[in-house]
């Protein structure tokens, strides 16, 4: 899927979030100039597309926030793990949009290692006040896509590395 068309499909679920499902939000809504913290990869950063094409920027767009595009083509769970702190400090975002670990994917990381940097990630944007939404990743997964998509990594309350993350999946809510 082209990069604009997914920063499209994105930027909606990330307002939305859980209250797209039927339930109510679990999230506090933000209001208009409330930073948001995007963290991630090339994605985040909108490697490819022009910088107002990126999702932050999109989203920033769309909903009047101050989205901080923290997103850094090749970078790792670890290595967001690693900027975090000073991020956090110099932003002091209301949220935090997660978006990591495709690369530590490619890099065949240990599944294990990555999904440790992301609880870590998760608890240390919460304990600085934030709220924290996961976007989930794309998994490996041995059978083929089915009906031409890729197989998304479930994102369940099981799955979150805390009670205190919320999950989404890149299409939309987890349902």
């Amino acid at each position: 899927m082209p990069l604009r068309r997914r920063s499209l499909l994105i930027a909606p679920f990330a307002a939305a979030g859980p209250a797209a499902c039927g339930r109510k939000p679990k999230m506090a809504p933000l209001a208009a100039g409330s930073t948001v913290l995007a963290l991630g990869d090339s994605i985040t950063r909108g490697t490819g597309a022009a910088r107002e094409a990126s999702y932050p920027a999109v989203l920033a767009q769309s909903t009047g926030w101050n989205v901080v595009n923290a997103g850094v083509p090749g970078d790792t769970s670890a290595g967001a793990l690693q900027r975090l702190p000073a991020l956090l400090e110099q932003h002091a975002p209301a949220l935090v949009l997660v978006s990591i670990g495709g690369n530590d994917f490619l890099r065949r990381m240990p599944p294990a290692e990555t999904r440790a940097n992301i609880a870590a990630i998760c608890r240390q944007a919460a304990a600085a006040g934030a709220q924290v939404l996961l976007v989930a990743v794309p998994e490996a997964n041995a059978r083929p896509p089915s009906r031409g998509r890729w197989a998304t990594t479930r994102c369940t309350r099981s799955s979150r590395p805390s009670s205190r993350c919320r999950c989404m999946r890149a299409a939309g809510p987890a349902c």
